[in-house]
C-alpha cells in the first residue's frame, strides 16, 4: 500500500500493490480474530496428511514383503510412527505449535531414513 500511494497509483496500469496490502490486511485481520479456528484445521490438515502418508508407506512395507526384501520391516514400524504422530496430532486439541513442529521434524526424519533405505536396496528390487 504504501508503494501504491508513493508512485500515486499512476505509471501502471498493472501495479495491484494497494489490492495486495489491503488484502494482507483483511487476511491478517481474519488470522488474528480466527486465530484458534485456523490453528485446528491447519492441525487436523497436517495430522491427516501424515496419517495418508503413514498408510502409503504400509502400503509400500507390505509389497516389499512379497517380493522378499529383508527391510520391508523397518518401513513397517517407521509407518506405525509416522502414523501414530499423526493421529497424536489429528485428535489432541491441545496440541501445541511446538508439538506439531516437533512430530513434523520426526515424521521428516522418518521419511528421510525410509528413503536412504529404499535407495540401499534398490538393486533388490528391480
Amino acid at each position: 500500500m504504501i508503494n501504491y500511494i508513493s508512485a500515486k497509483g499512476k505509471y501502471s496500469f498493472y501495479n495491484y500493490d494497494f489490492i495486495y496490502g489491503l488484502m494482507a490486511i483483511i487476511i491478517g485481520s481474519i488470522t488474528m480474530i480466527y486465530s484458534n479456528a485456523i490453528g485446528s484445521i491447519f492441525r487436523i490438515i497436517i495430522g491427516i496428511w501424515i496419517i495418508y502418508s503413514s498408510f502409503i508407506r504400509m502400503s509400500l512395507a507390505v509389497k516389499l514383503k512379497a517380493i522378499d526384501v529383508k527391510v520391508w520391516i523397518y518401513t513397517l514400524i517407521l509407518a506405525v510412527i509416522m502414523f501414530v504422530c499423526g493421529l497424536y496430532i489429528t485428535l489432541n486439541s491441545g496440541t501445541i505449535i511446538v508439538t506439531i513442529g516437533i512430530m513434523i521434524i520426526i515424521y521428516s526424519v522418518i521419511d528421510i531414513i525410509e528413503d536412504i533405505i529404499f535407495m540401499k536396496n534398490v538393486k533388490e528390487i528391480f
